[in-house]
């Protein structure tokens, strides 16, 4: 088969050569009109297997083949059924073809002799109908192979979605496993740590409490400066730990704010008490400068607060060498609900250049300030992150030997004072009318056995020690007592079971539950939760100091005396 000339082909179809001819020379004159010629039905037929045709003129009156039956074989076929035919007959027998041309599918009537002019406006119209049928081709032609070219789109898209999906589901298998990697990385050095604290708090426990106990002693000049630097470098090494306690919590994300009304000015008074006899040990003045215009009562974490201020006064006290050390608080220009504190030294002072780096994890100026001064240069890096926490920001200006002055910045909301603070409610230091009290005291390591029985020599209180939980529970079901201290970690049977042993046992023989104070190594804030789940009414942290361990032996002993009363 020959291929399609796209220009508008004509067949003429007429065994006359001279209307051929005729219509030749006439249409000949169309541009982009092509004219192929059959002079019978047979011929025009053949002429159709071959190539296409766009419109037909066929003379009805030929011998052999008449143009009627030419019609009805083209109709019978799919490839010429849609081809237009113009029937041409003699105006005498027009009114009998008419009828008859059209049920054989003509789709127009010329007569003979053709009117020129007629026959080209027909011919014009079919061209038309031609190329505006060719553009709907075109157009239909283009939008199905955008269809084909969309349904190719879509299925690469569907691939493309499945083969991201399926990297996506992968990325969440490896996120996940990295998360729970993650996960169990931080449990294990939470567990880590935990022990740690509890191994060296343990000890550390016996140091600092008989440290305390001997520096209440008559001793010598030089007994008592061995003791205490004894005592005092006890005191670095639980700051280093607390230090690596504080800084594992803030990474983990669990450092919790306690909101609650304090005094500033009482607690920087406080701050500056605890501090000044290190400071004038050295030969520093120490000193607090608050404006009249302090919030009498703010609410915020004092305990936060507190750590920082001692944080940031010790590291000034540390590395000044003479002068002094002072802190000021203003509230903030502009920003009534905010305060600007300000811990300012006459000390070595620090680089320009390291002046943002001294904020990050184990950084310290430069490493000769670590081995003359110390430190785990985490203490700043924790102040940072806890100022940010409080919702405040902190910075740095120093110089080399012009000394430093660390500002930062906290919102506060102004409070009233508390009822109890009004009514000039205090504890009462006296001791000389507590209760005495029974104390079942449950601790395996005999050296902190041995601490508290010291401390306790000094009390009317009477006391039974046992080695672990179990022996706990069993002297607890035999005698009465007014009090249990509870160590946490202990062989056979921890503080926690057998805490809520003790309780099970009060509940099921209907008795008075009895005050539990849980004594733990453990410095973590989960635990003192823990312990209030397993029934304990307190918690103390070692190393516990004499002071803290007979205060709250004292709260028990008024708190039985009131009992007693009612």
């Amino acid at each position: 088969m020959t291929m399609r000339d796209e220009r508008f082909t004509l067949l003429i179809v007429d065994d006359n050569p001279n209307n051929l001819f005729a219509l030749r020379a006439l249409l000949q004159r169309l541009p982009h009109v092509r004219v192929e010629e059959a002079t019978g039905g047979e011929q025009a037929l053949s002429r159709l297997l071959e190539q296409s045709v766009d419109l037909i003129l066929l003379d009805v009156q030929m011998p052999g083949m008449d143009g009627f039956e030419m019609a009805r074989h083209l109709k019978m076929t799919s490839r010429t059924r849609e081809i237009p035919i113009v029937f041409i007959t003699a105006v005498y027998k027009a009114d009998e073809f008419v009828r008859q041309g059209y049920e054989a599918g003509a789709v127009d009537y010329l007569t003979k002799p053709i009117d020129q002019n007629l026959l080209l406006n027909r011919i014009r119209l079919y061209l038309e109908l031609y190329h505006r049928e060719r553009s709907l081709q075109i157009a239909l032609t283009a939008l199905r192979q955008r269809e084909r070219d969309l349904e190719t789109a879509n299925q690469v898209l569907e691939l493309r979605v499945h083969e991201r999906t399926q990297q996506l589901e992968q990325q969440n298998r490896l996120l996940q496993q990295a998360k729970n990697e993650a996960e169990q990385a931080t449990r294990v050095k939470g567990e880590f740590l935990a022990t740690m604290s509890h191994e060296i708090r343990t000890p550390m426990n016996v140091v600092l409490g008989m440290s305390e106990m001997l520096l209440e002693e008559e001793l010598s000049e030089k007994q008592r400066r061995l003791v205490t630097v004894m005592h005092q470098s006890g005191k670095a090494l639980l700051g280093v730990i607390n230090d690596i306690l504080d800084f594992s919590r803030i990474e983990a994300g669990r450092i919790e704010l306690r909101e609650e009304p304090f005094s500033p000015r009482r607690l920087v008074e406080e701050v500056v008490t605890l501090l000044r006899l290190t400071a004038e040990q050295k030969g520093l003045l120490l000193e607090a400068v608050l404006p009249d215009d302090l919030p009498g009562w703010i609410v915020s974490d004092e305990g936060r607060l507190r750590q920082i201020l001692v944080n940031l006064l010790g590291n000034a006290i540390k590395f000044t060498d003479t002068g002094r050390v002072g802190i000021q608080i203003n509230r903030e220009a502009n920003l009534p609900d905010r305060l600007l504190f300000c811990v300012e030294d006459t000390g070595i002072g620090i680089a320009q250049e390291q002046a943002e780096r001294i904020f990050e994890q184990f950084t310290q100026a430069d490493s000769g300030i670590t081995r003359r001064y110390g430190g785990t240069g985490l203490g700043l890096s924790i102040v940072r992150s806890l100022v940010e926490r409080m919702g405040g920001q902190i910075w740095l200006q120093s110089g080399i030997g012009l000394g430093s002055q660390f500002f930062f910045t906290l919102p506060v909301r102004e409070a009233a004072m508390p009822v109890a603070e009004k009514d000039g409610v205090e504890r009462i230091k006296s001791r000389s009318g507590d209760q005495v009290l029974r104390i079942l005291l449950a601790e395996d390591v005999e050296e902190n056995q041995e601490l508290f029985e010291v401390y306790l020599q000094e009390t009317p209180h009477r006391y039974v020690m046992v080695g672990d939980g179990e022996e706990a529970v069993e002297r607890i079901r035999q005698e009465e007592f007014d009090l249990v201290i509870m160590d946490v970690q202990m062989p056979r049977m921890d503080g926690y079971t057998a805490t809520r042993l003790i309780r099970q046992w009060e509940q099921q023989s209907g008795r008075i539950p009895v005050p539990i104070i849980a004594l733990s190594a453990h410095a973590f804030e989960g635990e003192i939760q823990r312990s209030r789940e397993a029934g304990c009414d307190s918690y103390l942290a070692k190393p516990i100091r004499k002071k803290t361990f007979l205060s709250a032996l004292h709260q028990i002993s008024r708190r039985e005396e009131c009992n007693q009363k009612n």
